[in-house]
């Protein structure tokens, strides 16, 4: 009997345990589904973090990339300018080179230019003056021979035309263009002389006509021609600007035919 109380008690213990132990073994594998979903999550977590910083770096990487393309071409541009600032650089020197070269010894220059000026006009004045009392012819041929010599110095052609009509063609006139020209074109009739053209026009061309006609100066009346185109072409400018022996027509004339050389 006492036997068989005991042999109950053991299988209720064992009862007991084998519960305890399905329990304890609930909760532990509670604990590890915990554990492994905790796992998981953190996982998932640091793939995020990870995809996330991997498309950082992935945009920075492409604007680093965009940026270095965006330097390199403006490194090409300023290249390029600096290239363009450094060619005006070298032309300016150059000009300068020249200019300096130009300038050594320009009043000597001038001033002989001057005296030779000086010269031509005497000699256009003795020509003129041999012309007075002589025939229509004989004043023509006169002048033909001074055409030369007002070409080059003065920028005064002569024209010989038909119908004993005498062209007379002006440069260095108009400060802004000394290269455009101006038209003077007289005949004539019997002993005086008639203007058949003048481009541009000058309201005065009749009374200085008129007055070449009577004082037999037509010398004296190409410089007053002259004088009227200046004043047109420049204004309100000063008759000593205009004379065609001044320095500052010297000077313009000087610089137009550097320029064309």
């Amino acid at each position: 009997m006492r036997a068989a109380s005991r042999s109950h008690r053991a299988i209720t213990r064992a009862d007991i345990d084998v519960d305890d132990l399905e329990r304890e073994l609930t909760e532990f594998r509670d604990v590890v589904d915990g554990w492994r979903r905790e796992q998981l999550a953190r996982e998932r977590r640091i793939d995020d973090a990870r995809s996330h910083r991997r498309r950082l770096l992935e945009r920075e990487r492409d604007g680093l990339l965009r940026r270095e393309q965006e330097l390199i071409a403006k490194q090409s541009e300023h290249a390029a300018e600096a290239t363009r600032i450094e060619l005006e650089m070298e032309q300016s020197r150059e000009e300068a080179e020249r200019a300096r070269e130009l300038a050594e010894g320009l009043p000597e220059r001038l001033a002989r230019e001057r005296e030779a000026l000086r010269n031509e006009r005497s000699t256009l004045e003795r020509e003129e003056g041999k012309v007075v009392g002589t025939s229509a012819m004989a004043k023509l041929d006169a002048l033909r021979e001074a055409r030369e010599m007002y070409a080059e110095r003065l920028g005064l052609w002569f024209e010989y035309g038909q119908g004993e009509r005498l062209r007379l063609r002006f440069k260095y006139v108009d400060a802004r263009a000394p290269e455009k020209e101006f038209v003077l074109a007289v005949r004539l009739r019997g002993s005086a002389y008639e203007v058949v053209e003048c481009e541009p026009a000058i309201e005065t061309i009749e009374s200085l006509a008129r007055e070449c006609n009577r004082s037999n100066d037509f010398g004296k009346f190409v410089r007053d021609v002259r004088r009227a185109f200046v004043a047109l072409a420049n204004g309100t400018i000063a008759m000593d600007d205009a004379d065609p022996g001044s320095p500052t027509m010297v000077e313009t004339r000087r610089s137009t035919r550097s320029s064309r050389r």
